[in-house]
């Protein structure tokens, strides 16, 4: 499939692929944007647009590929939609239609039967055990976290119970959603014996091995909820494809020109940045080099940095989220040996590589491959480990796109080492074999059986027989899919353009300028009325300019309970309309009360959240509550001394001196 051979009436395809470019290249000069920027919502909308080309413009994958894509969605949602994400909706509805459409493209890129099978087994079993763990949560994970929390005599209970559950890499604070790292493990394994099945089948000598090391850190980019993990990856599949092709290198130019011409005329700013979660990512990859530092030859063992992370981190904040650097997670489980061992395999098998495609699709000259495996490779040494690095480049998105771009290259030399029987491929089989092994020093027998078992099962199905070709018609699957695509580009085309007046209401507030700022903000919140954050600017500008009466006020925090209600409003923004209230309390008397039912709700939804008991025992104070208050705050500091809390989100040293002073007075 060639984008160059699509019809001409398909006026979309060019400007589609310009915006496709244009955000990629976005993603790459401007570091840390966020779902709440205009242009990563474009990038996800072109994902989309031009997924909807494809389906349009030629033959659909084969019939088992779409009934793939079906259970896929049947899964995923079952997943996604059932388990206790922050995230708001209009948040997953993007993460889930971009991962969809990209899906999608991948299988288009992959040729052979083979390939698209593997592939998209692999989707679809990281989304029948995210399914298979919110059933987990709903029938027994949630009912005994909640009679331990009424329980206040247990609350040590809570600790030790949730901590063995993160051990045990089943399930974390609370599932965050569709193709977190936690699956990596399980969908490795199942990945493995579907590949040794058809190895065996086939009765070759070939090992598979290799290629299995050289898939974790494509599983585990895939794997990962991060969206961006999924337009930087599907941006390196568009480069590579359109690399040959003199229209689209044209176009790309072209886009690139545009881009710099036009980008000053863009009033607002690019970045929506967080310094708090910025800072988290930092602080987190400061963790994995002193894991790699104490355990420098052979890691800490594949499957236990979480335990390893629990015993060297100085800080408690975001402890149950991914690493955001893979090749850095991946030399700290498995030590400089394993480092040295990717450098190697790199290295072989850019000198081997013949002169051969990896389909038919991917045809790159031998310059090209060179001087871009090269670029890689130089970008993996200078940004990869943070000690030796100049920190204005650190971390940010010119870093993970380098990473990913790495990845990438690893995949397509999977793909070219799967037809070689070079020397090269020899010295990459050795490496695979030793670090493969190493890998599962300190992986538990219960993990690797059960997960060998029930997906090697799997995978001798799917390798057998191709039992979903009678499922549903090939037409039928055709249409939903479209009917997806294009449910998907109306929703994130609404929502690009709200975030657009979102983000400018934004530079209006930081310029104080309140009229145009509620203006862009009542634009927005006609687009998407449902939108937490719109909401939250909304009511915060209109404390500020005091242009409200009570009962406006009133009218507008209980359109925050009525989303709670629904369950559309999520814990995080019950506690921002905490925060607005517990800061105006001197303008309105109600004030005070309202701050306590948000908070309270807020804690029901998180119970562990200590940013959020720390703000209730000071409302509780407010409201001359002092016993309470105390009583809190005590609680507040026995978690943070009790090391199976090390993993909830915590307060930082200042709070905690603030909270220590506040129990020393009478």
């Amino acid at each position: 499939m060639q984008f160059s051979s699509l019809n001409k009436k398909h006026i979309l395809t060019i400007p589609a692929f310009f915006l496709f470019l244009s955000q990629t290249l976005l993603l790459i000069y401007y570091p840390y944007l966020s779902f709440h920027n205009v242009f990563s919502l474009g990038l996800c909308l072109s994902i989309l647009i031009l997924a909807f080309i494809v389906s349009l413009s030629s033959p659909p994958p084969e019939h088992s590929a779409l009934n793939w894509l079906l259970l896929f969605l049947l899964f995923t949602t079952l997943g996604f939609w059932n388990s206790n994400i922050n995230y708001a909706y209009e948040e997953r509805t993007i993460i889930f239609l971009t991962q969809f459409a990209f899906f999608y493209l991948s299988a288009k890129l992959l040729t052979s039967r083979g390939e698209q099978n593997i592939f998209l087994a692999l989707i679809l079993s990281a989304s029948i055990i995210e399914g298979l763990y919110s059933i987990i949560q709903f029938l027994y994970i949630n009912p005994s976290l909640l009679n331990l929390v009424n329980d206040n005599n247990k609350i040590f209970e809570i600790s030790a119970f949730q901590t063995q559950i993160f051990k045990h890499r089943l399930i974390a604070n609370d599932i965050n959603g569709t193709f977190t790292n936690s699956n990596l493990l399980a969908s490795l394994l199942m990945l493995g014996s579907i590949a040794l099945f058809n190895k065996l089948k086939e009765n070759t000598k070939k090992t598979t091995l290799v290629n299995l090391f050289l898939l974790i850190p494509l599983a585990a980019s895939l794997l990962a909820k991060s969206m961006g993990v999924f337009i930087l990856f599907a941006s390196a599949i568009f480069i590579l494809q359109f690399i040959n092709n003199k229209k689209t290198t044209l176009l790309f130019i072209l886009s690139l020109f545009l881009l710099f011409i036009l980008s000053p005329l863009y009033p607002g700013k690019f970045v929506a940045f967080f310094p708090h979660s910025f800072q988290s990512r930092i602080d987190y990859l400061n963790v994995c080099y002193k894991i790699l530092r104490e355990n420098l030859i052979f890691g800490a063992g594949f499957g236990s940095f979480a335990d390893q992370y629990l015993k060297v981190a100085d800080f408690t904040n975001e402890i149950t989220r991914y690493a955001h650097n893979y090749v850095m997670q991946f030399a700290s489980e498995n030590g400089l040996f394993a480092g040295v061992g990717l450098f190697a395999l790199i290295t072989v098998g850019l000198l081997g590589q013949k002169k051969e495609s990896v389909n038919e699709n991917f045809v790159i000259k031998d310059k090209v491959r060179f001087f871009t495996y090269l670029f890689l490779f130089v970008i993996f040494l200078t940004l990869s480990f943070p000690p030796f690095t100049f920190i204005p480049f650190e971390y940010t998105v010119l870093f993970n796109t380098s990473l990913l771009l790495l990845q990438t290259g690893i995949f397509f030399l999977i793909l070219k080492s799967i037809h070689s029987n070079t020397s090269s491929d020899k010295i990459l089989t050795v490496f695979g074999i030793i670090i493969f092994i190493q890998s599962f020093f300190e992986l538990t027998l219960d993990k690797l059986c059960f997960a060998v078992i029930f997906f090697g099962i799997l995978g001798m199905k799917i390798s057998s027989v191709d039992f979903l070709i009678n499922i549903i018609s090939k037409r039928i699957s055709l249409i939903l899919f479209r009917i997806t695509l294009t449910a998907g580009i109306i929703i994130i085309g609404a929502l690009t353009f709200s975030n657009y007046y979102s983000n400018q209401a934004q530079d209006y507030l930081r310029n104080n300028d309140f009229n145009k700022a509620l203006k862009s903000l009542g634009t927005a919140s006609k687009i998407t009325p449902f939108k937490n954050d719109t909401l939250n600017l909304l009511l915060l500008i209109r404390f500020k300019t005091n242009i409200l009466d009570e009962n406006q006020i009133k009218e507008i925090i209980n359109e925050y309970n009525i989303l709670f209600d629904n369950n559309i409003a999520s814990s995080d923004t019950m506690y921002s309309l905490a925060q607005i209230c517990h800061t105006n309390l001197k303008l309105y008397n109600f004030l005070l009360d309202e701050g306590l039912k948000a908070i309270n709700k807020a804690i029901t939804k998180s119970p562990n959240n200590q940013h959020q008991l720390y703000l209730k025992a000071k409302l509780l104070e407010e409201a001359g509550q002092i016993k309470e208050a105390k009583n809190l705050y005590q609680e507040i500091l026995n978690r943070h001394q009790n090391k199976g809390y090390n993993y909830i989100l915590t307060l930082n040293n200042s709070e905690l001196e603030e909270i220590k002073k506040r129990l020393s007075l009478d």
